[in-house]
């Protein structure tokens, strides 16, 4: 899934495809003003509505069909394109938001709370609106983030606006490596550090 065309989230697509068997290539649909990564890899497109088989179920939540009225991404850039999924239901129900900011959250339609919500835009002030965060009422919060990033991510309202939910706040620039196992109980926290987790449980 490669869910817009900035560098920090699919430059190193070409590095995953040597190295695993990658037989299928999705992202968001191309359109005019913002080829994304259809530029330069063969891809399936997705839009909104769309259902994706996969163990757990995906949902494409964003971008919109190609012919939607009223919805300007072109001259809004990449991020407001970006590709944007729910993964499975119930208590495992997971909102991947990629760079998507506060326009594009009210465009969305949520439905009672996620187990695990990983934040707009690495935490930026444009994303993680109120409303939103409100609507989807997440339990746990992943904040991909650099440490030092010279963009000051993840923003400290955001990060106040996510915490006022109830929900635990992760983030990628204090705990390096943010894991995750979704089951009927819900979400859990993995430490990558102690090696894989079927590893663990089946022995060397």
């Amino acid at each position: 899934m490669l869910t817009h065309d900035d560098s920090d989230h699919t430059g190193g697509a070409r590095a995953l495809e040597r190295g695993l068997p990658v037989r299928t290539v999705y992202a968001a649909a191309p359109r005019s003003g913002v080829p994304g990564p259809a530029a330069h890899e063969p891809i399936v497109p997705l839009v909104r509505g769309m259902h994706l088989t996969f163990a757990p179920t995906a949902h494409v939540l964003w971008p919109p069909a190609i012919d939607a009225p009223d919805v300007a991404l072109s001259s809004r850039g990449d991020n407001a394109a970006s590709l944007v999924l729910e993964v499975g239901a119930g208590a495992t129900r997971t909102w991947l938001m990629a760079d998507a900011d506060s326009v594009v959250e009210r465009a969305l339609t949520p439905s009672g709370e996620v187990a695990l919500l990983k934040a707009g835009h690495h935490g930026s002030g444009s994303s993680s609106g109120a409303a939103f965060v409100q609507a989807v009422r997440p339990r746990v919060v992943a904040l991909s983030c650099g440490a030092h990033n010279a963009y000051g991510h993840p923003d400290a309202r955001a990060c106040e606006r996510l915490a006022c939910s109830g929900a635990r706040l992760d983030r990628t620039d204090r705990d390096g490596t943010l894991w995750y196992e979704l089951d009927a109980r819900g979400v859990r926290r993995l430490d990558w550090r102690s090696g894989e987790p079927w590893r663990r449980r089946r022995g060397p």
